[in-house]
């Protein structure tokens, strides 16, 4: 019973960890990096990447279950038709929502997710000031007690046994409600509610593209620089998250995926000049060739990135990460404050994750070519090999 236990929790590991989908930029683990000075002064003449931009809703699946949408848009454009999907197909879709609510004290977690075979709701918060850690859980072998929306502004509603949790959007406002009562066996009772300011009008980064591997492909929308509020309870305390420096994002992921990958995923968002600022880069091993998954969002508008090089010392993950782009648009260096990392081997299934949490210096230049300086806002990276 206990192996049982423990390989759903490294499931559910992986799923909240490995909610990101990639660019093909090739990671490149060198030593130290350096801080990026934020004196430069000088225009950048920006490279545009609006190739292979879908521009308006197309359905993603062809009737063979092939992806016909191969692209990214600013909005989730691409109609989820999982209708079309093969028989082997449907064994292996994992489809899941997972939101990342964040200041420099607290990190919260939570997913929904349906991975074909079993239905997992998970929670967690990590106080970065005490060192402290906390999680819950749902494991449901029923997937028909789980329907996931075809878009990210659609309500989603669980309520099974111990656990009851809700999705919803209203004017706006996307709404985590939660309520995970005390297990032995999966952790402390976990409550809250989370607000997340963010508007339809708003661009985010939606992709999808194909893996080598037959019938496998992704579909993933990257909802970032979203400020939040609200509280999470845990054994009588309750920790706070203010709009004034707590920010979200969310991964929302369809798709078949192939039993053995690599990827690298950051995201961070912070307040620059009187506007939220975020950005999402990453690299995998998808065809690549028609984008990358790396873009700036500042105040609500999506600025499209080119191929982003990784340089950390693999030696020493907590010195400071540095991501620069071929075209010199973007140059940030990331400070790690904390170490969220994770190695699994079962055999059946393996997982190591390398991911540094910290704040994020340098520039960005925008398709204007305006230059923003960008001064600590939080995020996180990571680096992550899974077998499965």
């Amino acid at each position: 019973m206990r192996k049982l236990i423990l390989a759903v929790v490294l499931i559910w590991i992986m799923i909240v960890t490995g909610c990101s989908s990639s660019d093909g930029d090739d990671p490149a683990a060198s030593g130290n990096s350096q801080t990026v000075p934020n004196d430069q002064e000088e225009q950048i003449k920006p490279v545009l990447y609006n190739d292979w931009e879908i521009t308006s809703q197309t359905p993603l699946l062809a009737d063979d279950g092939t992806l016909s949408a191969w692209g990214w848009s600013r909005h989730p454009l691409m109609v989820y038709n999982k209708e079309n999907l093969s028989s082997a197909q449907k064994k292996r879709l994992k489809e899941w929502d997972f939101y990342n609510v964040y200041n420099k004290d607290y990190c919260f977690e939570i997913t929904m997710a349906n991975i074909s075979w079993m239905v997992l709701i998970t929670v967690s918060l990590d106080d970065y000031k005490n060192n402290e850690s906390f999680s819950n859980m749902s494991i449901v072998l029923n997937t028909d007690l789980l329907d996931l929306e075809t878009n990210p502004y659609e309500d989603i509603i669980y309520e099974y046994g111990r656990v009851s949790n809700a999705f919803t959007y209203e004017d706006g406002i996307k709404t985590l409600k939660f309520d995970f009562a005390k297990s032995i066996i999966f952790g402390p009772e976990i409550t809250g509610e989370i607000k997340i300011q963010d508007s339809k009008e708003d661009d985010s980064l939606a992709t999808a593209a194909p893996f080598k591997e037959e019938g496998s492909f992704f579909y993933t929308d990257k909802v970032f620089a979203k400020k939040a509020s609200g509280s999470v309870f845990i054994k009588g305390k309750e920790y706070k998250f203010s709009n004034e420096d707590s920010y979200a994002v969310l991964d929302w992921g369809r798709g078949v995926w192939p039993k053995e990958f690599e990827w690298g995923w950051a995201v961070a968002s912070g307040e620059v000049d009187g506007k939220v600022l975020g950005f999402n880069f990453g690299w995998g091993e998808e065809d690549a060739s028609r984008f990358t998954c790396s873009a700036i969002v500042y105040g609500g508008v999506l600025h499209k990135m080119g191929k982003i090089t990784w340089e950390y010392n693999k030696d020493d993950i907590m010195q400071p990460w540095h991501f620069v782009s071929d075209d010199g648009r973007f140059d940030i260096t990331m400070v790690c404050d904390n170490d969220h990392s994770k190695n699994i081997d079962l055999g059946f299934y393996y997982m190591k994750t390398i991911q540094p949490r910290g704040k994020f210096y340098g520039k960005v230049v925008l398709d204007d070519g305006k230059v923003l300086d960008v001064n600590g806002i939080q995020g996180f990276a990571e680096h992550c090999f899974q077998k499965w």
